[in-house]
């Protein structure tokens, strides 16, 4: 016997929707999320290798400007930017704060790149909080989806699986709680007026 949510006391726009049986949202939103997730750490890993070559891009272009560093500023690079950007030639300054953004690139990709070699869900969890869409963009252009029979992406795909199950499964609930709690909430009564003058 197929089981469908009750629609009484609905609004007729979410009619469509509602009269759906329960039992098979849940199984293809288990079915998305299980394919979705089978899909991550496959699309993390390229992710990574490709963060990874911005780093060590970034890592060769910086690697002169140490080098002068360490011949005249005793290896600080920051005492080499703060010569430059202290400079009057306008030149000079433009390249100090070129060497600083360069910096700052490397740090912010070492940090990356060190918050995805944890587990496969610390890797989402870092991909999700804090990701480069520029490289998402690129890395999604060129990915190629696979399912991969391993620990990590059994358990992300389950993970995300159940996850779209309990989402599919409650929202309905809560939909309908607010529904009849909104219908059985008396309209305030009307004020009383004065008798006319």
């Amino acid at each position: 016997m197929v089981s469908v949510l009750p629609l009484s006391g609905f609004q007729p726009g979410l009619i469509a929707y509602f009269f759906v049986p329960t039992h098979l949202i849940d199984k293809i939103a288990f079915a998305a999320g299980f394919l979705g997730g089978s899909q991550a750490p496959a699309f993390v890993a390229d992710y990574t290798q490709r963060l990874a070559g911005q780093l060590e891009q970034a890592k060769l272009d910086l690697r002169l400007f140490q080098s002068i560093a360490d011949r005249f500023h005793g290896g600080s690079l920051e005492a080499l930017i703060r010569k430059h950007l202290d400079s009057t030639d306008p030149t000079f300054r433009a390249e100090g704060a070129v060497i600083r953004e360069l910096s700052e690139q490397v740090s912010r990709l070492s940090d990356a790149t060190a918050s995805l070699q944890g587990g496969v869900l610390q890797q989402l969890n870092h991909l999700i909080s804090d990701p480069d869409m520029t490289l998402v963009g690129a890395t999604w252009q060129s990915f190629d989806p696979g399912i991969v029979m391993q620990p990590g992406t059994l358990v992300s795909a389950f993970v995300l699986a159940v996850f779209f199950a309990s989402v599919t499964h409650f929202v309905p609930d809560l939909v309908r709680f607010l529904f009849k709690r909104r219908s059985s909430t008396p309209a305030p009564a009307d004020s009383k007026r004065g008798p006319a003058g």
